[in-house]
């Protein structure tokens, strides 16, 4: 049974019309495609003389969507910058932690990277250079999600955004650049757990 259906029987007018109306209704109702909706909506106006259901229904649209559709300008002067730092400092935190004692080995490995050529880097450069990229990170996620995102939205979103969005990216690369798979699966999974953590907290904040 559609929300067409339950939004008439919760009217009114509905209520007074005999039974022969009301089994057409269900009848009709079984057609879920937004053809048949559209056509149902104002069949029922017409002979359940419903004259303000169309304007309940675009109403309550409007209502459901409210906050939803921002511009991006609304959208970056709600975001909650306290959130955004403890975002990108989580993203900081789990990177430290992913790409060191949990696959830190590994990583090295497949790079050809090790310690000492990563001590003779300029590492203001690349641990400023890696927070600042993070921030930008969290502010384009948290445009993207609202500030009236809860934390299981935000989760969500954040884990669809590394999973789907930026761990296929990545593999278009490897595909491309010939990159070893465990390379992949190491930048993807990082990805993936760092933007569910991101979300997770501007949802929560």
């Amino acid at each position: 049974m559609s929300h067409t259906f339950y939004g008439l029987q919760r009217h009114k007018g509905f209520r007074k019309k005999p039974r022969a109306i009301y089994q057409l209704v269900r009848a009709l109702d079984k057609r879920v495609s937004p053809f048949h909706q559209i056509l149902h909506r104002k069949l029922f106006t017409i002979l359940l003389g419903l004259g303000d259901l169309e304007s309940d229904i675009q109403s309550k649209k409007k209502e459901s969507n409210k906050g939803r559709n921002m511009d991006p300008a609304t959208a970056f002067l709600a975001i909650n910058w306290l959130a955004v730092l403890a975002a990108s400092i989580s993203a900081f935190i789990i990177g430290g932690l992913w790409y060191g004692p949990v696959f830190g080995k590994a990583w090295m490995t497949v790079t050809g990277i090790n310690e000492e050529m990563m001590a003779a880097r300029n590492q203001a450069i690349i641990f400023g250079g890696a927070f600042l990229l993070n921030v930008i990170m969290v502010v384009n996620l948290a445009m993207f999600i609202g500030p009236e995102a809860d934390i299981v939205y935000g989760t969500a979103a954040g884990f669809f955004t590394g999973a789907f969005w930026v761990t296929p990216m990545l593999g278009v690369f490897f595909l491309f650049e010939g990159r070893p798979r465990k390379l992949f699966l190491i930048n993807g999974g990082y990805a993936t757990v760092a933007l569910t953590t991101m979300g997770a907290i501007l949802g929560a904040l």
